[in-house]
């Protein structure tokens, strides 16, 4: 792994050469800046650690960084021995003050990125994707505008999808049951292929492989900061007042269930064929594929992967079957399909605003 680079000059003082701003260098340094501040917000820590858990480069580079950082501390403010006596104690005052200050960030760091316990956070923007290998070799593929929390000790693996959708490669651990949380519902699994997507109000859950079981999600058995004893009985009450919502449902390979995200009341099953299944994950290969779906879904897909927004007054438009494959995110392609196709003009009234509506209507 590089280092930073650095020379002296005529003085004996050390001069950093800064990395080419987008390199790995520049990112870490930059992360180092930022934890080296007096205060970093929850915010800015969070993304740090969502930023070194992406790879092992990035770990690598920033330890390196942070490695050289304090050797050049050290360099830059090191007096030749017979110059010291020309010192002001403000001075060696100063001095110990830098030192200390970077063994305080040094500390901070570490407990930072090897903290068991603490939840990683990953996102993605507006048509952006991560692969993301957690620590007992599971993958995790976090489709487009997604937010998850990884949270791993040695009793558990807990998976908290804030919103987006993520499909799941899970290694088998019997001792540690993976379990998923989506809106108020828990996805279990000890060792399958799934994918997990939140959207319109609810929760859609595909395996492609081995078995799940989903349930509602229970409160956490542990003490809250903030909330009456009373207060957390009630709530776990609440939660098993109807025991038929406590018993996992048993999902199976090829089966499609969704369930409510805000209020868990039960769960639709669905048999899918293959075809089902390459069609809806087929955005892990770059593209989006449409058999006979409402042009009003369609579209709402395909925003999914650009800030535009589309808006279908005509009735009988949004209810249009269409079918076509796309590359993610090319709007363009889409637009000129429907024209071609299917007769649909679209018109970009704002920056962000696109009407699609019949050419007669025009």
């Amino acid at each position: 792994m590089k280092r930073q680079n650095s020379r002296a000059v005529e003085d004996g003082s050390q001069v950093i050469d800064f990395p080419p701003v987008g390199t790995v260098q520049s990112q870490a340094a930059k992360w180092l800046a930022v934890l080296d501040s007096d205060n970093p917000s929850p915010v800015q820590i969070a993304e740090f650690k969502a930023w070194i858990a992406e790879s092992e480069e990035h770990r690598e580079e920033f330890e390196s960084l942070l490695s050289f950082w304090g050797e050049l501390n050290i360099l830059t403010q090191t007096v030749p021995p017979r110059q010291k006596a020309n010192r002001t104690r403000a001075r060696h005052t100063r001095l110990w003050q830098q030192a200390f200050a970077c063994i305080a960030v040094v500390a901070v760091v570490a407990a930072l990125i090897f903290m068991p316990g603490r939840p990683s956070v990953y996102v993605t923007g507006i048509g952006e994707q991560k692969t993301i290998v957690l620590p007992d070799g599971t993958s995790a593929l976090l489709n487009t505008n997604s937010r998850m929390e990884v949270d791993y000790d040695d009793s558990h693996r807990r998976i908290r999808l804030g919103y987006g959708e993520a499909l799941f490669e899970i290694e088998r651990d019997p001792d540690r049951p993976f379990e998923v949380h989506a809106g108020d519902g828990t996805v279990r699994a000890l060792g399958t292929i799934f994918g997990v997507y939140l959207v319109d109000g609810s929760v859609e859950v595909l395996v492609t492989e081995g078995v799940v079981e989903i349930e509602k999600s229970k409160p956490v058995p542990i003490e809250q900061p903030g909330v009456l004893e009373e207060e957390l009985s009630a709530v776990q009450n609440k939660h098993s007042a109807n025991n038929f919502e406590n018993i996992p449902i048993r999902v199976e390979t090829g089966t499609r269930a969704v369930f409510d995200q805000k209020e868990f009341s039960g769960i639709e099953l669905a048999e899918v064929d293959q075809s089902y299944t390459d069609t809806r994950h087929a955005w892990r290969h770059g593209v989006l594929a449409f058999d006979q779906q409402p042009l009003e879904e369609v579209v709402k897909e395909m925003a999914r992967y650009t800030s535009l927004k589309f808006v279908i007054p005509e009735k009988s438009v949004r209810e249009m079957k269409v079918g076509g494959i796309f590359k993610l995110g090319d709007t363009d392609a889409m637009a000129e399909a429907l024209f071609h196709g299917f007769g649909i003009r679209s018109d970009q009234v704002a920056a962000d605003v696109v009407y699609l509506f019949t050419i007669e209507n025009q």
